[in-house]
């Protein structure tokens, strides 16, 4: 009655779910001249929007843990570890090959260091993913610790989480593709990366165990 459905709508529910002695006409009436009180109005009107935020909010649930099933798979856990066993000794190969000069002025330009930060930039982007799959994977199985105070409260939203971690990810990617032609932000980038790696291989040692 206090919807907003037409007086046509109203009228055929309450003959579809009504007593079968009032006909059409007689609902069509108490449809127009039913007024309901002011207060009335918003107590239903609270119950109604109570109701659809329950509602919202369990959809939301179910959702994160469909997700969270998925992550938390045998098959999924198995393959985000081969993934980062990957990325690991690829990021360790680069760091090897491809480390910058030290005892150098942070302020001096290094044309040639260009490719190395486009390289560690492309790298922290791929370890960094793994990181946000492996943290979400492990929150949602239980009995992890996140030790990122700033990741710790917000871990049980990941919502919150994914947003935090991929702008900050994105905000040092981009200094560093600004400041990629100096000695300092091609250090910058190599001692990130190299963070990011051990942090990977923290990872493997925690889903070797998971998985065993």
């Amino acid at each position: 009655m206090l919807g907003v459905a037409s007086s046509d709508a109203k009228v055929q529910s309450l003959m579809e779910e009504g007593v079968p002695w009032i006909g059409s006409a007689d609902w069509t009436r108490i449809v127009q001249d039913f007024k309901p009180t002011p207060e009335l109005d918003k107590r239903v009107r609270t119950i109604l929007e109570n109701y659809e935020s329950m509602v919202a909010g369990s959809q939301g649930v179910d959702q994160q843990s469909k997700l969270g099933g998925i992550l938390v798979s045998k098959p999924a856990s198995y393959v985000m570890t081969v993934t980062a066993m990957l990325l690991a000794a690829i990021a360790t190969g680069n760091l090897l090959v491809h480390r910058p000069m030290g005892g150098v002025r942070w302020r001096e330009r290094n044309r040639d260091g260009v490719g190395m930060v486009a390289r560690n930039i492309t790298l922290l982007c791929m370890l960094g993913g793994v990181d946000l799959l492996l943290t979400l994977a492990a929150q949602q199985a239980g009995g992890f610790l996140e030790v990122n105070p700033l990741s710790a409260a917000i871990i049980e939203s990941p919502i919150l989480l994914c947003t935090f971690k991929i702008t900050a990810f994105a905000g040092a990617c981009a200094i560093l593709v600004m400041l990629r032609q100096y000695r300092g932000a091609q250090l910058a980038s190599w001692w990130l990366c190299l963070v990011c790696t051990i942090v990977t291989f923290r990872w493997l040692t925690y889903n070797s165990l998971y998985l065993g």
